[in-house]
């Protein structure tokens, strides 16, 4: 096993990913549709398997005509309202959701630098 693939075993990325993609952010979503508001926070997930291998289809928001910003020169004004705003959406939805259901799962308890990954890092 390489270097790479040690680190997002390690990270539990994939886990985190489903989890998501597959339930928390249609669960997010549908708080905003049970008071009739339509808020999308990510691709739609078509399709998730652990088996023979890990995968996600997802929605491709090509589609809908989203681009990544150029990095080097950030957003503007007007896209970091947006941004920040759909922030505050998400952010409030996940606080609702925890007080309706809970904690969230374990797998998101630990970041991606913990002191597992330490380890590996410093090989690098």
């Amino acid at each position: 096993m390489g270097m790479a693939e040690e680190m997002i075993q390690m990270m539990n990325v994939f886990p985190k990913e489903k989890e998501m993609y597959a339930d928390i952010i249609p669960a997010l979503e549908n708080l905003y549709r049970e008071k009739g508001i339509n808020v999308e926070f990510g691709p739609k997930c078509y399709k998730n398997e652990t088996r023979p291998t890990d995968s996600l289809v997802l929605e491709d928001l090509n589609d809908r005509q989203f681009r990544m910003v150029n990095r080097r020169e950030g957003l503007d004004l007007e896209h970091t309202k947006v941004v920040l705003k759909k922030l505050a959406q998400f952010h409030a939805a996940s606080a609702v959701l925890f007080e309706r259901k809970g904690p969230f799962s374990a797998v998101f308890d630990e970041g991606m630098y913990n002191v597992r990954s330490k380890a590996i890092l410093r090989r690098t």
